[in-house]
């Protein structure tokens, strides 16, 4: 069960190192893509990433839950 926490842990560190690698990559293109164009497509396009970005963590997240609910259930059957 310990291993198993251990997983969840390094797992969702690592995603979270991800998702900040990715934040601050997006951000520098941002900042190229401010300083050259500012067009609405733009605006669109920053949004549907940031969606993405957020859509992504919260799959993580369920289904890590997921996953504890089934080490539970099978812990208690033991």
């Amino acid at each position: 069960f310990l291993g198993s926490c251990a997983i969840f842990g390094s797992l969702s560190l690592a995603a979270l190192y991800a998702e900040r690698r990715s934040m601050l990559f997006w951000e520098v293109c941002q900042q190229h893509f401010i300083t050259h164009q500012q067009r609405a497509w733009d605006k669109v396009f920053w949004f549907l990433i940031s969606g993405l970005n957020m859509l992504v963590m919260m799959l993580f997240f369920i289904i890590f839950l997921g996953l504890y609910m089934v080490f539970q259930e099978k812990k208690r059957k033991n």
